[in-house]
């Protein structure tokens, strides 16, 4: 708590966007985490996720965890 609140995310999500350029990348953030994301180009996804990472957000969501898949193509937009 003593950190948040102060732009660390924010910085962290530039530099991400920054190294990751023009490739497409997907992340599974928390559900409270959607707008924060977007703030770099990831729009939630539902369909078309690879094997593995369906897989691993079934196995969180069977756990309890609030994620969802969110998906930014290669031009920074989902």
């Amino acid at each position: 708590p003593e950190f948040q609140r102060q732009g660390l995310g924010s910085s962290i999500l530039q530099r991400l966007e920054n190294e990751l350029g023009s490739n497409p990348c997907y992340c599974l953030p928390y559900e409270h985490l959607l707008t924060f994301y977007r703030q770099a180009g990831f729009e939630h996804v539902t369909v078309d996720l690879p094997q593995i990472l369906h897989q691993r957000l079934t196995e969180y969501s069977t756990r309890g965890l609030a994620v969802v898949a969110m998906f930014r193509n290669s031009q920074g937009t989902g």
